[in-house]
């Protein structure tokens, strides 16, 4: 098996895990997991921030910017269509979120999209 075959796996594994538990123990998945990790909100980022380099990486070994771009695309409508089901609580979340400055953080995303699209359109346009 490929390095990106390997890592499709174990996500596939933890999805599955993950998914068992928030159907038959949603308070453990909680407490052990999710508590965890929005718990430390300074130690996940950078953790999150050096995986998704490494997956960005590896991704762009096996298939263009472009190809990535849709799989986004896809995960987002995807995750969207679950966030749905939470519409109110999200609506109060997000005005509330909306009502704040940008942080450091929330400025760097911004700029790795900002960047993330002109290197499609780049692509898509010039090449």
């Amino acid at each position: 098996m490929e390095l990106i075959e390997v890592i499709a796996l174990i996500f596939a594994l933890v999805s599955i895990i993950k998914i068992i538990f928030v159907v038959y123990n949603k308070k453990f998945w909680y407490e052990k997991v999710v508590e965890k990790v929005y718990g430390n909100p300074n130690i996940s980022s950078y953790v999150l921030v050096v995986i998704g380099i490494l997956l960005f990486y590896l991704l762009l070994q096996e298939i263009s910017i472009v190809q990535v771009f849709v799989s986004l695309i896809f995960a987002s409508v995807f995750m969207g269509l679950g966030f749905l089901q939470y519409s109110e609580e999200l609506k109060h979340l997000l005005k509330k979120i909306y009502s704040r400055n940008l942080s450091s953080w929330q400025l760097f995303y911004v700029l790795i999209w900002i960047m993330f699209v002109l290197f499609v359109v780049y692509e898509i346009l010039l090449n």
